[in-house]
């Protein structure tokens, strides 16, 4: 997901439509059409899963199989949500920029409407996983 941005961010800094169309449009193509695939529905949003917070730990609930474990698996994590958010406004910007009404282009605002946006926790924080309660700040419990 990052390489898009990665590109989109060269041509905003050069302004090359060429690089554009020839580099970036590509590979945002490509990107996408994984994630239209790897993403599912789930609570009404397209999600990732399981995934890896790569920022957070978490400790499992009482109640489940592997309690007090601390794991890193959790589904739709925030981090991916964000990257997909930029990666499909990527997309929509190219489009924009480079005159195209293709479904690329349409599909991408569709799925943009269906990614979960960030929520915060009891302490304001951004909430990086799916979450049923918080114990201190910092320290997050999931379930699956």
């Amino acid at each position: 997901m990052r390489i898009g941005t990665y590109l989109m961010e060269h041509y905003r800094f050069t302004g090359n439509t060429t690089f554009l169309q020839e580099t970036a449009w590509p590979n945002l193509q490509s990107a996408t059409a994984f994630y239209y695939c790897y993403t599912f529905m789930w609570n009404g949003y397209y999600t990732t899963g399981p995934s890896l917070s790569p920022e957070n730990q978490f400790i499992v609930l009482k109640n489940e199989p592997t309690a007090d474990h601390v794991e890193g698996i959790d589904i739709s994590p925030t981090m991916d949500n964000s990257l997909l958010y930029q990666l499909f406004n990527d997309v929509i910007e190219a489009c924009h920029i480079l005159g195209l009404t293709s479904s690329d282009c349409t599909n991408a605002q569709t799925y943009l409407a269906k990614i979960k946006p960030p929520e915060t926790g009891s302490y304001g924080k951004v909430a990086h996983i799916f979450y049923v309660k918080e114990l201190e700040i910092g320290v997050q419990i999931f379930r699956f």
